[in-house]
């Protein structure tokens, strides 16, 4: 065999591969995910196509679309843009998964209140907006490795007795690590973005989905004073009038 013949033989492999696909229908989706994945009036194909409903591990997605790249499947990686409606709210980006299991995700974006997520995933109840927003993330044997981007807590009410129920604060929590230490810390850094409260610190996350968290919270000239009381709570009163806050758990 030729070695112009075994180049073309390799070539029509691959479109035929690729026309397989883009002519697979989307239903087969809900067959192929066994129990993990269930779709809901699903159309168009693997390649492209929409689903009404999405059941993804236990998480209820809303109306979801794909987009499929060819290019990256030359190179043994499957790209999907993906839309979906999270519970009163939305997620969309780009996500990879490569040989071996690698996962990559770019250009992200997820919105949705807390209140809703925590009842949908199982954790304790909370009041506020979630927006997340990844640049970039790489996750290798479920944990990441690269981390870029931030997550945005907005209208988070204060829960200290005798602040007036109108108090809340808005809490930005960055990540620029495009490289992890070798034990798999991810260094991000924790402020407010006004509101009754000044905060700055950092927080650490460790496999297997361990958080630390350091602070320094401080009260603004318009905070209610009943705030200011319910800081003494946590400690002596530092240089500038702020109080160390620390708090570590697992995800």
């Amino acid at each position: 065999m030729t070695k112009s013949l075994r180049i073309f033989l390799g070539v029509a492999g691959v479109v035929f591969c690729v026309a397989l696909v883009t002519s697979i229908p989307a239903r087969m989706l809900d067959r192929m995910g066994g129990d993990a994945v269930r779709l809901s009036a699903a159309s168009g194909t693997l390649w492209r196509g929409s689903a009404r409903q999405v059941l993804v591990g236990g998480l209820q997605l809303g109306q979801t679309s794909w987009r499929t790249s060819a290019l990256p499947l030359l190179m043994g990686r499957l790209a999907v843009n993906v839309d979906t409606e999270l519970p009163g709210g939305f997620a969309r980006g780009d996500v990879t998964l490569a040989l071996g299991g690698r996962i990559s995700i770019s250009d992200f974006e997820a919105a949705a209140p807390m209140e809703s997520l925590g009842r949908t995933l199982g954790f304790p109840q909370a009041s506020g907006d979630a927006i997340l927003t990844l640049q970039k993330a790489v996750l290798a044997d479920g944990w990441p490795n690269e981390l870029v981007g931030n997550l945005r807590l907005g209208n988070v009410p204060l829960a200290v007795g005798g602040v007036p129920g109108d108090s809340s604060i808005n809490i930005l929590t960055e990540f620029d690590v495009p490289d992890a230490n070798e034990d798999g810390r991810l260094p991000g850094r924790i402020s407010d973005q006004g509101g009754p409260l000044e905060i700055d610190g950092t927080i650490i996350l460790s496999p297997p989905g361990n958080y630390a968290i350091d602070a320094f919270i401080n009260t603004r000239p318009q905070a209610p004073p009943e705030l200011s009381q319910g800081l003494m709570l946590l400690g002596p009163e530092g240089p500038n009038g702020s109080r160390q806050f620390t708090m570590s758990g697992s995800l």
